[in-house]
This record gives C-alpha cells, structure tokens and sequence, in this order.
C-alpha cells in the first residue's frame, strides 16, 4: 500500500489484514498544516513508514502493527506541534519516531500485550524551542528504549515506563542535550520485574531551572544511572530488591545540586554511590538490611554559593560499609553517617 500527497491538509488511511510481509508507506508533504495519516497492518514480517514534512506543522501520524518482525518508522518535519503514535504488538521487531527540527512536538510508542518480547522502541526529538514530549510503554521481557531529545530550549518530558511484573531484562536509556535559559527538562524511568538496566543522562548548558530525572525499580539484580552536566540539577533513584547497583553523577555550576539513593526493607547486598562536582551540594543514601555499601563523594569549588550535605543512613542490620569523602577550598559542610547493628564499617 502506497500514498503520496502533496496538499494542504490531507489524509490517508492503509489497512493491511492477515497479511505477513505487506508494507504500507505514506509520504505527505505541501505548505500547510493539518495533514494525517493512519496505518494499521497485521501479520508477520511487516514494514510500515510515514513521512510528513510541512512548513506550517501540525501533522499526525499513527500505526497499529502486530505480528512478528516486524518494522515501523514516523518521520515528522515541520515548524512543531506534530503528533506520532506508534502501538505494536509481538516479537523481534522495532518502532522509531524521528520528528526533527521543531518544538512542541508529541510522540508515543507503545509496545504491550502478552506476545510482546524483544521489542525496540526508539524516539529521536530536534530543534530549536524544546517542549517536546516522549513516553515510551512496554510489557513483557527483552525490551529496549531509547529517548533522545536535543536542541535549543527547555522544558522536555522523557518518559519510559516497563514496570509491569514479569518485565526482566529490559533496557531503558534516555539521552537529553539541551542549550536553554528556560523550562525544566525532566526524565523519568520506572522499571519492574528483574536484571533491568536504566541509564538517565542530562546536559545544560544555560539557565536556572535546570534538569531533574528519577529512576525507579522494585525489583533485584538491577542497574540504575543517572549523569547530569549544568545548572540546578536533580537526580534520584528508588530500588527495592536485593543485588542492585545505583550510582548518580553531577557536575555543573549555578544552583545546587540535589542527589538521593534510596532502598526498601529487606534489600540487601546493594551497592549505592553518589559523586558530585559544583556550587552547592546535597547529597542522601538510605539503606536498610544487611551488606550494603554506600559513598558520597562531593567537590565543592565555590563554597560560597551554596551548602555542601552528606547524609548516609544504614540502619538496622549487619555487615554494611559507608564512606563520605568532602573537598574543595571552603569550610561549610556537613557529614552525617548513621549505622546500627553490627560489625558495620563507616568513614
């Protein structure tokens, strides 16, 4: 299946049923807004492609695809505004949605359903004006998602949700590198299930309001990430399991630097790391049960602009190891490690 337009506000609609290695394809172009396009296929082997390029924004694309193998592609490129969706369901097959050069724009994958497994999902964002918005939902084992947003401006939303139970094995990774003076840039990751990996990096170079990403994973045998470059930076990771690893980088100048690890009861042999490198640092660990390690290591090379904190909580169990290392030229800092229980090690 095949269409090509070329005027201002058109639309299109291929459905494909039963029908392994079909492909349908849009490609609209023209001056104006307001064009749509609506692909739905199923079978095995599939390839499915929408490109819209307007000089006046405000496309839509959309694609239901199911079956395994099978390939989906939305490139959007226009002034903003645009919308993408992408829902598949099966096995060994992968979405991306490019929508490049433009603010405000909106895209979504989903990837659920009990067949689904060994899926990627991959959004890419670009241009000048931030604000664009990209959610990522999968189910099932084997995943991978990726978000990258890049440009001039602020004010982007990455999400990646693969919480459901069952979902081991996963990977979620989302890549933000912003130049702007405005606008919060915010990442959040929510994994369930075991032996999943999620990496969260953010880079500024402007502004005050700075950068904030979460990572979330109840579950055991995880890998959680967070590196920040700029000003006013956020970062915290929650795990509830046993055997898992999280570690959080900061570093920039202007406002403070905030960092928090945090494990539920009953997690043990988990290993929490938090280094920061800025003008005002707060930094918190808390661990309970048994053969956790924690380090906080802060440099602080302008004390003057803000406070420099370190709090290290393992309470209640044996055999953890804490450790607060502080340096830089100033003199107002605090250091508190707690530890109950027994044969602990703290410095």
């Amino acid at each position: 299946g095949l269409v090509q337009q070329a005027q201002t506000g058109s639309k299109a609609s291929i459905a494909i049923k039963n029908g392994p290695a079909s492909q349908g394809k849009v490609v609209q172009g023209g001056n104006g807004r307001g064009n749509a396009a609506d692909i739905d296929i199923d079978g095995a082997g599939n390839e499915t492609s929408i490109s819209q390029r307007s000089d006046d924004g405000a496309q839509e694309g959309s694609v239901t695809q199911s079956g395994e193998q099978s390939k989906v592609q939305i490139a959007q490129d226009g002034p903003g505004g645009n919308v993408a969706s992408v829902n598949q369901n099966g096995s060994d097959g992968n979405a991306v949605i490019l929508q490049e050069q433009s603010p405000a724009n909106k895209a979504q994958i989903d990837q659920e359903g009990a067949p689904s497994r060994s899926l990627e999902g991959t959004i890419r964002q670009t241009g000048s004006g931030g604000r664009n918005e990209a959610d990522i939902d999968q189910t099932g084992k084997t995943h991978s998602a990726v978000i990258r947003q890049d440009g001039s401006g602020g004010g982007s939303v990455a999400g990646i949700d693969q919480s459901t139970d069952g979902t081991d094995e996963n990977e979620a990774v989302v890549e933000q590198s912003v130049d702007a003076g405005s606008g919060t840039d915010t990442v959040d990751i929510d994994q369930g299930g075991s032996a999943n990996r999620a990496k969260a990096t953010q880079r500024r170079t402007d502004g005050a309001t700075g950068s904030n990403a979460t990572i979330t994973q109840p579950g055991v045998r995880g890998v959680a990430i967070i590196e920040q470059d700029g000003p006013s930076l956020k970062g915290q990771i929650d795990q509830n399991g046993n055997s898992n690893e999280s570690r959080i980088r900061q570093r920039g100048a202007g406002g403070a630097s905030e960092a928090s690890i945090k494990t539920g009861t009953a997690t043990d042999n988990n290993t929490a790391e938090i280094k920061q490198a800025s003008a005002g640092l707060v930094a918190s660990i808390d661990q309970t049960s048994t053969n956790n390690e924690a380090l906080v290591e802060q440099t602080n090379p302008a004390p003057s602009q803000g406070t420099v904190e370190a709090d290290i909580d393992q309470s209640s169990d044996t055999q953890n190891k804490a450790v607060i290392l502080q340096s830089g030229p100033g003199t107002v800092r605090t250091a508190t490690l707690a530890q109950s229980g027994r044969e602990n090690e703290g410095r």
